[in-house]
């Protein structure tokens, strides 16, 4: 019963929630973004349904009934477009403007500000273009954790950090 906007552009930019049969104004967030052309998607999770946002600031997840910043993070590329996807217990930020960026964010970890949270980013790739003497290069930079289950009651985390370079 709820519709949720998103005006993330080069004036003020916020998020605001609006109850669908009245019009009438449920909650509104000021939001430090520029131009982004992303829609929000409603996510249910631990009983409760959060909006998520892909932004070039901060990527944030919103209750759907209050308004209330659940999580954040960083890492986006600019003009973020495409919509967040959720499966699984996961949401997938992408954007692809001046640089590509996806990250996996596992919901049963994300609290606050989970830019630097291992446990509630599962993996990252981003990748970015360089001009060096009149040749382009692409550079990808992949960081995820590997779980591996040795046991029920052993679980061993293992942390791979890589370049690649694609001429």
């Amino acid at each position: 019963n709820t519709i949720v906007i998103v005006q993330d552009h080069e004036g003020p930019s916020f998020i605001v929630a609006l109850d669908k049969r009245t019009g009438d104004k449920l909650w509104k967030m000021d939001r430090d973004e520029r131009t982004t052309w992303t829609s929000p998607i409603v996510v249910e999770h631990g009983g409760k349904a959060q909006v998520i946002v892909s932004a070039t600031n901060r990527s944030r997840s919103y209750d759907l009934e209050t308004g209330e910043v659940l999580w954040e993070c960083g890492g986006m590329t600019g003009n973020v477009i495409p919509t967040p996807i959720a499966a699984d217990g996961f949401v997938y930020l992408i954007s692809g403007f001046r640089g590509a960026a996806l990250q996996a964010v596992n919901l049963a970890n994300a609290m606050g500000d989970i830019t630097e949270s291992e446990e509630a980013i599962a993996w990252e790739l981003i990748a970015i273009r360089l001009m060096c003497h009149h040749h382009s290069y692409t550079v990808i930079f992949y960081t995820f954790s590997i779980v591996t289950i040795l046991s029920q009651r052993s679980i061993v985390k293992q942390a791979l950090y890589s370049m690649v370079l694609i001429d």
